[in-house]
């Protein structure tokens, strides 16, 4: 979910502050880190590395536990989930490759935002970019005219950190990351939409279920679909 178009709010008094403002506005635009596809009815939705990584630890070693104790790697839904732990340790992999990039840019050329001041040199509201700068100078009855230093000085750091950016390979950190979301996303799809031939396929479906709850789901639907296709399973296994 977007934020809003800009942020009167926001009265930041240090760069701490601003840096913070930014960083999640960044990541809940950003379509990097995709922890499952949105067009799937049982994926998760787009969340942040930092919500990502919440979530990181629940589920893979208790079920991991489950499996070798029941003897039931056979079931093909923990075929797919050990494919699926090997993708997810390769997302959280890239996932902290590029915060550490995105962190070096924020040390190096700083935060790309800008202050608006009223006329008593006061910060009026951040700008994080130009249609903000717009938007503020509309709220407030100032001048268009006035705004054109603000939009000069929000381009110049912007463009620093473009070019920061890509002597970084900070772009190309960004793709890979979301692409590592992505093919987790397919197959903890594909979790949901196979069933389940034993208990310890039940309960890797739970299992995720637990991460969808941990990094926090925005889907309206969830978690009918995911709790439908457990209790299919259950039903499947009780008639046997």
């Amino acid at each position: 979910m977007l934020l809003p178009t800009f942020l009167l709010t926001c009265r930041a008094k240090s760069q701490h502050c601003c840096e913070t403002e930014f960083i999640l506005r960044r990541l809940r635009r950003s379509r990097r880190v995709t922890s499952m596809v949105e067009s799937h009815s049982t994926s998760l939705p787009r969340i942040t590395r930092r919500s990502a990584l919440a979530g990181c630890a629940v589920g893979p070693a208790f079920i991991d536990g489950l499996l070798r104790v029941e003897g039931c790697s056979q079931d093909p839904v923990a075929q797919l989930w050990v494919e699926w732990k090997k993708l997810h340790q390769q997302a959280v992999m890239l996932c902290h490759k590029a915060q550490d990039l995105e962190a070096q840019l924020l040390r190096t050329v700083g935060t790309p935002i800008v202050a608006v001041q009223d006329v008593d040199g006061m910060d009026r509201a951040v700008a994080h970019s130009h249609e903000e700068i717009d938007a503020i100078f509309r709220e407030a009855g100032f001048p268009a005219e006035a705004a054109r230093e603000l939009h000069q000085k929000l381009t110049a750091l912007e463009d620093g950190w473009r070019a920061e950016g890509d002597r970084l390979g900070f772009d190309e950190a960004q793709r890979a990351e979301a692409d590592a979301w992505a093919k987790e996303a397919e197959v903890a799809s594909a979790i949901f939409s196979m069933a389940a031939q034993s208990l310890s396929g039940v309960q890797i479906k739970l299992a995720l279920m637990i991460q969808m709850c941990a990094v926090g789901m925005v889907e309206p639907a969830f978690p009918l679909p995911q709790l439908q296709s457990v209790l299919n399973d259950v039903q499947n296994l009780r008639a046997r």
